[in-house]
């Protein structure tokens, strides 16, 4: 016994339903990373506030990486290292608003 499509009458057996929603699941997965990264680049290109954050979270994560490579942290670097990823998250949000904002602009 199969689930009969609305969209193509295609019959579709349970295990074809679940493998069905998977792809398709996994395709919208894939098209809005493309659509984030479009989005992004777009942004860099065109939006200075955008540009300055990812700039600046950039700064953050190289930093970073300095002191991940360090077989020992200092106490300031460690409070450092916290401070760096508390504001690196915060920058990531700031991109992922303005990048929610610009794609409600183009509703």
């Amino acid at each position: 016994m199969g689930i009969r499509s609305g969209i193509d009458e295609i019959i579709l057996s349970p295990g074809e339903i679940e493998i069905g929603s998977a792809l398709c699941y996994s395709l919208l997965v894939e098209e809005n990373v493309m659509e984030e990264k479009e989005i992004k680049e777009l942004l860099l290109k065109d939006n200075e506030e955008f540009r300055k954050t990812f700039e600046q979270h950039q700064q953050f994560e190289k930093r970073l990486d300095k002191l991940k490579a360090k077989s020992f942290l200092t106490n300031e670097e460690e409070l450092e290292e916290k401070e760096l990823k508390k504001k690196k998250l915060i920058l990531k949000d700031k991109m992922y608003f303005l990048m929610t904002e610009y794609r409600k602009s183009l509703r």
